[in-house]
């Protein structure tokens, strides 16, 4: 059997405001600052027979009904291309980064999906074109608003204009080789409910400007960072175990910030800060909160975004 793979890094997001009142699907999302990590989601592409049949979607192996982003990016791609060869596809996600918590995954298997596809199907579409489908997708099942631009190009960006790749705009922020994020993941946070509600909305992009405006100023990595932390801060959405964690690296003379959106926090830091970092995360564990299963893992920066395997 033929087998076609995509990988997509994940992402994560420190500062956003929200713009999505454009009509044109491809021109809403968010401005902000995120990077990519290399700690990413691949798809793969089994062609179980070439004779119709719905896609049999599975994560890392084991089946599953429930993956909506899939669903609605594989009914985008081929309401797009109206003749597309007739093919029973097994379609796997392995998901590397944890899910629901800030890492971007649902954008991150919609954009690897799309790229699969397109390669599976002869690329009938420019990559662009594919990874705007991927942003569509996002933006009809609100999981996301400015991942896939951010995780098709890859590196430390701000979004500058909001859509998916090809529409929105972005700038690229330099950054040490050497520079590692390290993470406590304590539980996943609702991105659909979160940009749902009203006052999370509106302080969101009242402290989201004010924060884009001075890293456009100062666009350098130790200023993501800080403004990363005022701006998670500023909005309510930290948790009191993510304020313990902030307070914590603080007294160490680090910088951290949540995750968005996720009960998680991120640090950026050089390689040889890297284990004094975890170890620190994993002694401090839930700080006194009730138990959750917390994870503690770190990962390069990723420069390449989506690309085909």
């Amino acid at each position: 059997m033929n087998t076609i793979a995509a990988y997509t890094p994940g992402h994560v997001t420190g500062i956003f405001h929200i713009a999505d009142l454009a009509e044109d699907p491809l021109h809403r999302g968010s401005l902000g600052a995120g990077f990519s990590i290399d700690t990413g989601v691949t798809t793969r592409i089994t062609v179980l027979d070439e004779t119709p049949g719905e896609p049999v979607f599975s994560i890392g192996g084991i089946p599953s009904a429930d993956l909506k982003v899939s669903a609605a990016l594989y009914r985008h791609f081929t309401e797009s291309l109206p003749d597309i060869p007739a093919k029973h596809l097994q379609i796997d996600h392995i998901i590397k980064p944890p899910q629901g918590s800030g890492f971007g995954t649902s954008g991150a298997g919609a954009l690897s999906l799309a790229l699969a596809l397109n390669q599976c199907f002869g690329k009938p579409f420019s990559s662009e074109a594919v990874a705007g489908l991927a942003h569509i997708t996002e933006i009809e099942c609100r999981t996301g608003l400015g991942t896939v631009i951010g995780e098709f190009y890859g590196g430390v960006e701000i979004r500058t204009a909001p859509g998916a790749p090809g529409f929105g705009k972005i700038v690229t922020i330099p950054h040490s080789r050497d520079t590692r994020a390290v993470f406590a993941v304590r539980g996943p946070y609702s991105t659909s409910v979160a940009l749902s509600d009203p006052e999370i909305r509106d302080s969101v992009n009242r402290a989201g400007s004010a924060a884009l405006k001075q890293l456009q100023k100062e666009p350098c990595l130790k200023k993501f960072q800080e403004l990363s932390r005022q701006f998670a801060l500023d909005t309510g959405l930290c948790t009191p175990w993510v304020q313990s964690v902030l307070h914590l690296l603080e007294k160490k003379d680090i910088v951290g910030s949540m995750l968005m959106f996720g009960e998680a926090v991120f640090a950026l830091v050089d390689t040889d800060r890297v284990r004094e970092v975890e170890s620190l995360l994993r002694k401090h564990g839930n700080g006194g909160f009730e138990e959750k299963l917390l994870r503690i893992f770190s990962s390069a920066l990723n420069t390449t975004g989506g690309r085909y395997l």
